[in-house]
């Protein structure tokens, strides 16, 4: 929880840079109307003045006369990624700019700045001249000593816009658009406009990374689940005769049974049994992978898990519905740091995987924070 803003419905001082975009435009209505005082920081003030009459509007030079009593910063002003320009443009726009309005705040002590990125300026997001200038930014935000900036990185935003496909989603019904707007937040991370006007107005976490929930989206369960079965049935029929035969060599080198079953951590802390070929001899302990001797590993078992062949037995774990193909591996219950790190960030509530983003980038169980 971030320990400079305060909940409730708390009227504040709120400076807004990019208010002329489709996004700003937007927040800077819904935030009059809950009360909150609104100045508009813009390169061009005129122009702003012309979008927002009545709302008093500002250059960067203003800045410090302006905005002393501030209590908040919502940065939105972007050189956007369907724009045209040198890299060099873009890096002005997204990281000198920014940076300029941040030191501004800090010497008037604002209590809180939020940088408004995009999943594009996430470590793996594209090598663009816009992915790389944002995360920039956000890189050179997270350095800074002060603990007064958050930054809110946003996916597709789902709203009734004038342009493309929003435009044709929001001439339909209310009930209707609605089921669209679900139906697409299963097919790709994104957000409501709404829920993000609320959660910059309101939001205490630190970093946060903004989308609708998939939870309760019955579309996103249907297609998640068609997909795993898919996968679980083709592993399950290919995969007999292959078994078979690993099975005989784990069988010859370690006198036990190919297949063991290991206690793991599911869906909402839930402890189910887990189905390997087993690489290690019987009777090892039980703790995380990173942590078992090398001794302890069987010559099969290396290959095995080199090749990550020990892991497909588990597709009977997904026909039980204990597993999904993609998600968070599924820890041991000894791993009491690790799993108290994933129920305060909320991952106990994904249902674990077969593979996930920690394995794509070599990331193992050792450090519970990762």
């Amino acid at each position: 929880m971030h320990p400079l803003v305060v909940r409730g419905a708390q009227t504040l001082n709120i400076i807004i840079t990019g208010a002329t975009g489709r996004l700003g435009s937007s927040l800077v209505s819904t935030a009059i109307a809950e009360g909150h005082k609104v100045t508009v920081l813009s390169r061009d003030p005129a122009q702003a003045s012309q979008v927002f009459p009545g709302v008093p509007c500002i250059g960067i030079d203003d800045f410090s006369q302006a905005c002393c009593n501030a209590q908040r910063v919502i940065h939105l002003a972007t050189k956007n990624s369907d724009q045209v320009g040198e890299d060099g443009s873009f890096f002005q726009a997204n990281l000198d700019f920014a940076k300029n309005i941040y030191e501004r705040s800090q010497r008037l002590s604002t209590p809180l700045f939020i940088n408004v990125s995009s999943v594009h300026a996430l470590p793996l997001g594209p090598s663009s001249a816009y992915g790389r200038s944002k995360r920039a930014f956000a890189e050179w935000l997270e350095d800074q000593a002060s603990e007064t900036h958050v930054t809110i990185y946003l996916p597709y935003i789902l709203d009734a816009s004038d342009t493309g496909l929003r435009k044709i989603i929001g001439m339909l019904p209310r009930a209707l658009r609605e089921v669209t707007y679900q139906f697409m937040a299963a097919l790709k991370p994104a957000i409501c406009k709404s829920e993000f006007e609320r959660q910059v107005l309101s939001e205490n976490q630190r970093t946060l990374i903004l989308t609708n929930s998939v939870f309760d989206n019955p579309f996103y369960k249907v297609l998640n689940r068609i997909l795993d079965l898919a996968f679980a049935f083709v592993v399950l029929i290919l995969g007999i005769i292959p078994f078979c035969i690993i099975s005989l060599f784990i069988r010859a080198e370690t006198s036990a049974a190919a297949l063991f079953l290991q206690d793991r951590v599911g869906l909402n802390g839930t402890v189910f049994k887990l189905i390997k070929l087993r690489t290690m001899y019987k009777n090892t302990q039980q703790t995380g992978t990173h942590n078992v001797p090398e001794t302890q590993i069987t010559k099969s078992g290396k290959w095995l898990r080199a090749l990550k062949i020990d892991e497909l037995p588990q597709a009977w774990n997904i026909v039980r519905n204990q597993l999904s193909l993609v998600g968070p591996r599924p820890s041991l219950p000894v791993q009491s740091e690790l799993n108290s790190a994933r129920k305060r960030r909320g991952i106990d509530r994904v249902k674990p995987g077969i593979t996930g983003l920690a394995q794509i980038n070599g990331i193992d169980m050792s450090n519970p924070e990762k």
